[in-house]
């Protein structure tokens, strides 16, 4: 639809964007190398929206050309994609099937009854030039079974080759090629002995070869691994694997060599090690970043960039001597209430915030959810208090035997209605009102009423 007619369908008026076509077309280009990786290993992108696939010799891998096309429009519509697939002898055909037949799935199996389907649809879906469909609506041929009937001898001369070519490649008269997807081969480093070895000075020297070399090949890439996997071949016995994480992209060998080091120290090495095998996983391109410069003093950008270098690196070396999952952060979680509103994981499952989003949060080390301040140490399960009140709905005067000397409220947080609470305690079952109480001997603490029961909880405090 137009502008004009979206702006009058919307009353609040709609958000326009400049359409970015690149962006579109890398899209396209990474759903390819996605579908090559799970349904067959030549795929093409068609711009502007179509991936043509050679599923010869695949389809007894899914029982079926049907099972393997209505799996690959299961898991692309998964990745929240409206899409319709054809199977058909040719490419072209297929790609006419899958646009111009009213149908999600359609499988034709040979080349009789390809072209027999083919013959009621539109020149359209052979995929021509405007103006050749305008110069055959101007002849009355309309559909590709008129086209077919036409004498070849005279199309060439008035409508050029690309006329018959298009039918000869629909129907199967022509070759057809496609420039399939390749995707990137992970950097890889391979360093073989002339034969076993059982010395640790060794292993440890080909190991430093090994992660400097996957280092270079980064570096040329302009990119750096998230995980790198040492392979150490020994004689006798299956490869000894030592996975290498990292909580964001790095190809410094020196941080490689750390995170591998202990771990070195407690290879069992059999009969003795013949090689050494590096490959680097998750590869991610880095930005270009300033070394050195003139003048002492640094810029703000190239000091947080440091600090959270240094950060990582760290991270990196806790995770790899106490284990990946013994390292955890906090992760932020759509809840509105506070025990659900954030998460333990591991560093290693995405990179890490900026440690230090500003000084003055840092200094206070408060936390901010819809313009009101959370108490920076919030309890894991909130302490029954009991409370004296001026008034039924006043504020507070005692809390825990300790008088108040400031009171600010309430707060009212409803529950999830939408999740089950089956097995939840009985106050996040209920409507909550949050106070803000300073107490006599200078303590802020974060409390709620249960609205329904009226008891009294101390859910946080600030430090």
């Amino acid at each position: 639809m137009t502008i004009a007619h979206a702006q009058a369908l919307l009353p609040s008026g709609p958000i326009i964007e400049p359409h970015e076509p690149q962006r579109d077309d890398l899209a396209l280009e990474r759903l390819a190398a996605w579908a090559s990786r799970r349904f067959s290993p030549t795929v093409a992108p068609e711009p502007p929206d179509a991936l043509l696939l050679d599923i010869t010799g695949c389809a007894r891998l899914f029982r079926g050309e049907e099972r393997l096309l209505r799996r690959l429009l299961t898991a692309v519509t998964r990745l929240g994609f409206s899409c319709r697939g054809a199977v058909a002898p040719t490419f072209l055909g297929a790609w006419a099937l899958a646009r111009f037949v009213d149908r999600a799935c359609i499988v034709i199996g040979n080349r009789p009854d390809l072209i027999a389907t083919l013959a009621p649809l539109p020149t359209a879906a052979l995929g021509l030039d405007d103006h050749l469909l305008d110069a055959l609506d101007e002849l009355g041929v309309r559909t590709i079974a008129q086209l077919s009937a036409l004498p070849r001898a005279g199309l060439p001369s008035r409508f050029g080759d690309a006329l018959l070519g298009a039918l000869d490649r629909a129907t199967g008269e022509a070759i057809e090629t496609i420039i399939p997807v390749r995707p990137m081969t992970p950097p890889r480093f391979d360093l073989l002995f002339d034969g076993p070895t059982t010395r640790h000075e060794s292993m440890t020297l080909a190991v430093r070869r090994a992660l400097e070399a996957i280092g270079e090949s980064l570096a040329r890439a302009e990119g750096g691994a998230r995980r790198i996997d040492l392979q150490l071949l020994r004689a006798g016995l299956a490869p000894e694997l030592i996975v290498l994480q990292m909580s964001r992209p790095s190809r410094d060998p020196q941080h490689l060599w750390k995170l591998a080091e202990p771990r070195l120290e407690r290879v069992h090495m059999g009969d003795g090690i013949e090689g050494v095998r590096a490959i680097a996983r998750r590869v991610s391109r880095l930005a270009h970043t300033q070394l050195t410069g003139i003048g002492a003093h640094r810029s703000a950008r190239e000091r947080t960039d440091d600090d959270a270098g240094a950060f990582s690196a760290a991270m990196d070396a806790l995770s790899s001597r106490l284990g990946i999952d013994s390292v955890l952060r906090m992760e932020a979680v759509a809840s509105h209430l506070p025990e659900r509103s954030s998460r333990l994981v591991p560093m290693m499952d995405a990179p890490p915030r900026r440690a230090i989003e500003s000084e003055t949060d840092a200094a206070w080390g408060r936390w901010r959810y819809g313009g009101v301040w959370r108490p920076s140490m919030l309890l894991d399960t909130p302490r029954p208090a009991s409370v004296s009140l001026m008034t039924p709905e006043g504020p507070l005067l005692v809390i825990d035997r300790a008088s108040v000397r400031s009171c600010a409220g309430p707060e009212r947080l409803e529950p999830e209605w939408w999740r089950p609470h089956h097995a939840s305690a009985s106050w996040s079952r209920e409507a909550r009102d949050y106070y803000r109480v300073q107490c006599a001997d200078g303590r802020w603490l974060w409390v709620f009423r249960t609205c329904v029961s009226g008891k009294w909880f101390v859910h946080g405090q600030w430090a």
